[in-house]
């Protein structure tokens, strides 16, 4: 079992009361996963401090960086919830010890949120009034555009995963007929009574395929995911690993390999070598012999239940 170390100076739920009330009823717990990047996490956390919603929190996780983040971490406004894990157990791990954390609180949303992130003012106004639309939607993502250059829409919400190929593809021009497969895990409000019903976030994974495995996940149990147009939020993509790194290869790999084996379950081969094929065509074809190794590495440690953990 895991074991963390928790510094919530605020007395009560350790809820911040944004502005000092739940009247709405419609609180959201704000959860970042801080590993080894407490500026951006530093960054995210003073825009979320511009957000014009009224009732909100933040809950940051430090997966065991050990590199002086937890100490600036703690560093912050004391109604910011710090929670330290003491070993790094992946992405989706943290987010389901940050919401296990919130589960005594009134929290009514969890908005899983991408450390490397800067989110416009309005950003969480407009995933709350997506999601009142229907009780029966249980997860509602953003436009998720590039930070360097807020013109370039990275994803609108998330994306689709084809059956014949196995490769995801993001979203990027969103219209009355899109149907998604998935939301981008780097902006993901989920409503707590799906959560509730769904259950944790799969730690199988990782990092990477964890935000696809669980909104399929929720539309098995009947649950709508949908997408807030004029929720905006800029994203530094993979800032963490690196995309296009030897570690981004392997951890995508590994995810693709459970991903497909849990949802396509009786044709789950093909897709994965159509896809397998494809990656490594391109890395070998760039001479990235180190990436055609990774993915390897990845697709076998994703078969076998293995797991390289980052150093």
């Amino acid at each position: 079992m895991n074991k963390i170390e928790s510094k919530n100076r605020d007395a009560g739920d350790g809820v911040r009361h944004s502005s000092g009330s739940f009247a709405n009823g419609n609180h959201v717990a704000v959860v970042l996963v801080n590993y080894r990047n407490a500026k951006d996490t530093l960054r995210c956390i003073d825009s979320l401090r511009q957000l014009d919603y009224v009732s909100y929190s933040i809950v940051v996780v430090d997966n065991c960086s050990n590199d002086g983040s937890y100490e600036k971490l703690m560093e912050l406004d004391p109604l910011i919830s710090v929670i330290r894990s003491d070993s790094n157990e992946g992405f989706a791990a943290a987010c389901n010890l940050a919401i296990n954390s919130l589960l005594e609180s009134q929290a009514k949303y969890f908005w899983l949120l991408n450390n490397d992130t800067i989110v416009r003012n309005g950003s969480l106004a407009e995933l709350v009034a997506v999601a009142q639309q229907s009780e029966a939607i249980g997860a509602v993502g953003s436009r998720i555009v590039d930070l360097h250059d807020v013109e370039k829409t990275i994803c609108a919400g998330g994306g689709v995963i084809s059956r014949i190929t196995g490769r995801s593809m993001h979203i990027e021009n969103f219209t009355t007929r899109t149907k998604l497969d998935y939301l981008c895990g780097a902006s993901f409000l989920i409503r707590r009574d799906a959560y509730e019903d769904v259950g944790p976030l799969s730690e199988k994974y990782f990092l990477y395929w964890e935000d696809a495995d669980y909104s399929f996940r929720l539309k098995e149990r009947n649950w709508l995911i949908s997408f807030a147009e004029k929720s905006v939020v800029m994203h530094a993509e993979s800032n963490t690993v690196g995309k296009g790194s030897s570690r981004f290869d392997y951890f995508f790999s590994r995810g693709s390999v459970i991903f497909l084996r849990n949802h396509f379950k009786y044709h789950w081969v093909f897709p994965l070598l159509v896809s397998l094929s494809g990656r490594l065509a391109r890395r070998a074809m760039k001479g990235n012999y180190a990436g055609v190794l990774a993915i390897a590495t990845g697709v076998a440690h994703g078969l076998s239940g293995q797991l390289r953990r980052p150093r």
